[in-house]
């Protein structure tokens, strides 16, 4: 079998892309995905928001939606039908903030009543940085190891518009959304202008997570995900990968890695062509830097069997 198993859904939407100028939309989805959603420790499942039906329909514990700007009456009707079961909505930039159904395209009302915080509009000149407020850590404990927020900080590699070593530029606004709202949980204030621009506010069935930036780190996603109740295969910044019979990684780092599977599984290193257990859930092997690993988890008959029919030893 080789369907999904993902806890975490993400719903890009497509009508948002013409809202927004190209830098932003670069850094909520391109970059987001290039730089962050891999690294997440868990897989997330990806839909355009036309079908938003089917995420409903497998029932994911926590959908993120990076660039829902651009909403019509149906779609926030949908979006709030997953705020039930327990499910924690993640919002970023300027969720909901154009509705073309409504009288007033443009309103933070809008955003409001999809993300049920209260939230001010701020018209300010400035880069969207974060600083991670003192107790930040008692919900997502990555926040207290002095993770960058707001911005992309890892090194670009290759590429031709920014240098080997060098870092995406910052995301400049000319106006922002703060929270205040004093049933919510501020975690992150802006750096350059007032106001808070993370925050969680539990509801009696969801909790909702409102992220005013574009760049939102994988350590913190990974934070949110086990807060959701997700399943987290590995708790450092490596690549993963995985489907019902296998889990792939691509690590970043050398050394010890520690993979934790949600039930007993046979594991089988598929490259290596061993065996590395029966029946568990959990599993460490030596990695080294840049290297990639693919794991079958499932029962080693069945593969023995397969390897058989196709000619393999």
């Amino acid at each position: 079998p080789r369907e999904s198993v993902a806890d975490v859904a993400i719903i890009i939407d497509q009508d948002s892309l013409l809202t927004v100028q190209e830098k932003i939309t670069n850094d909520v989805i391109s970059r987001f995905f290039i730089h962050e959603v891999g690294r997440m420790g868990t897989v997330p499942a990806v839909f355009e928001m036309d079908d938003l039906p089917t995420a409903i329909d497998n029932g994911y514990k926590m959908y993120i939606f990076p660039n829902a700007f651009y909403l019509n009456d149906t779609e926030r009707a949908l979006i709030n039908s997953l705020k039930a079961d327990g499910n924690v909505l993640v919002f970023m930039f300027a969720p909901g903030v154009m509705n073309p159904d409504a009288e007033q395209i443009l309103s933070i009302g809008h955003v409001r009543s999809l993300v049920e915080m209260n939230l001010v509009y701020q018209p300010r000149m400035m880069a969207l940085d974060l600083k991670p407020l003192e107790k930040a850590y008692e919900y997502a404990v990555s926040l207290s190891s002095g993770l960058s927020l707001g911005r992309y900080y890892r090194a670009i590699t290759t590429g031709l518009w920014i240098p080997p070593g060098g870092t995406v530029a910052p995301t400049y606004v000319g106006g922002y959304l703060s929270v205040s709202d004093p049933c919510a949980k501020p975690l992150a204030e802006y750096v350059w202008g007032p106001g808070v621009g993370f925050a969680v506010k539990e509801h009696a069935n969801w909790t909702s997570v409102f992220y005013g930036a574009c760049a939102l780190p994988a350590p913190v996603m990974r934070d949110m995900a086990k807060n959701a109740g997700c399943h987290i295969y590995i708790d450092t910044d490596d690549f993963i990968w995985r489907n019902a019979s296998f889990l792939g990684l691509y690590t970043v780092t050398a050394g010890e890695k520690t993979v934790r599977l949600p039930e007993p599984f046979d594991v089988y290193d598929v490259f290596d062509d061993r065996l590395i257990g029966e029946g568990i859930d959990k599993f460490v092997f030596t990695a080294g830097e840049n290297k990639t690993y693919l794991f079958f988890t499932g029962d080693v008959s069945v593969l023995e069997a397969t390897k058989k029919m196709i000619g393999m030893r």
